[in-house]
């Protein structure tokens, strides 16, 4: 009579915990990243041309400021249709 309750208490633990991971798996599916050059910077929208692809920083005074020629990386994710950038990081200069 112990495995029914081992195999009860199994689906209990199973199902308590697929919700939460579900959905952290599923906004990690919808982050992409993008490498390449800044061709336009505008800080006043936020708005950044990165090879031919438009994004926006999030307004914030931690923001990093990339400029025209800057080789970089962006990690984003659509919201609301824009590709709203969630992680920054800079090639070092040469």
């Amino acid at each position: 009579m112990r495995t029914p309750s081992l195999v009860i208490l199994a689906v209990m633990l199973t199902t308590a915990t697929a919700g939460p991971l579900a959905e952290r798996g599923g906004a990690e599916e919808a982050r992409e990243e993008i490498t390449g050059t800044v061709e336009k910077a505008d800080p006043q929208t936020g708005r950044i041309v990165v090879d031919g692809q438009t994004l926006f920083m999030p307004q914030s005074s931690e923001a990093p400021n990339p400029k025209r020629g800057d080789k970089v990386t962006f990690t984003y994710e659509e919201q609301g249709g824009k590709k709203v950038i969630t992680s920054f990081r800079q090639s070092p200069k040469q």
